[in-house]
């Protein structure tokens, strides 16, 4: 997760809560929260090793003196989520993507957690390019390859995410306004 060690640049897209999928018969399934204290005893389904969600979780369960009973790991969210609302387990995704994932047996629950925000970034090597501009460097980076133009708007599009510092890329590489509706 961000920061990340000096030596690269970085520019956080968003920002977003982690939620809790529970089954919809939970006793906790109708609280607006719910931190990790309360779940500590029920088993979790969580991302593969190697997504970032997946260390995130293990080490506040950690912070709060525990290790989960993982039953299950995946890297497909649909999947999880099937999990969960078969009772097989709770999973945790970051909220924008939990709501578009919604099954009528699960009910998502804000993690009251700290540290425990999900905050997708694009990160690349640093070549003297300022972090406080990073219209500026993604510019420089774009001028490489105009492909990196529409994969930032791709990303943003699918996470529903509008940033000020994008509209100039779509100038410099004349690609139609029109699919500039993040």
């Amino acid at each position: 997760m961000l920061p990340v060690s000096d030596e690269f640049e970085w520019w956080e897209i968003t920002k977003q809560p982690l939620v809790v999928l529970l089954p919809a018969d939970h006793a906790l399934a109708r609280k607006k929260s719910t931190d990790l204290a309360s779940l500590q005893h029920l088993p979790f389904i969580l991302f593969e090793k190697g997504f970032s969600l997946h260390r995130v979780i293990l080490e506040a369960c950690r912070r709060r003196g525990f290790d989960p009973t993982i039953v299950a790991r995946s890297s497909q969210i649909d999947f999880m989520v099937k999990l969960a609302a078969a009772g097989f387990g709770i999973a945790f995704l970051p909220r924008m993507i939990a709501e578009q994932r919604r099954h009528p047996s699960v009910r998502l629950v804000r993690l009251a957690e700290p540290q425990t925000k999900w905050n997708p970034a694009m990160i690349w090597r640093r070549v003297g390019i300022s972090r406080t501009r990073p219209r500026l460097g993604l510019r420089s980076y774009a001028k490489a390859t105009p492909k990196i133009v529409l994969a930032v708007h791709d990303m943003c599009s699918h996470l529903g995410v509008r940033h000020p510092n994008l509209y100039p890329l779509f100038t410099t590489y004349r690609i139609a306004p029109s699919i500039f509706s993040v």
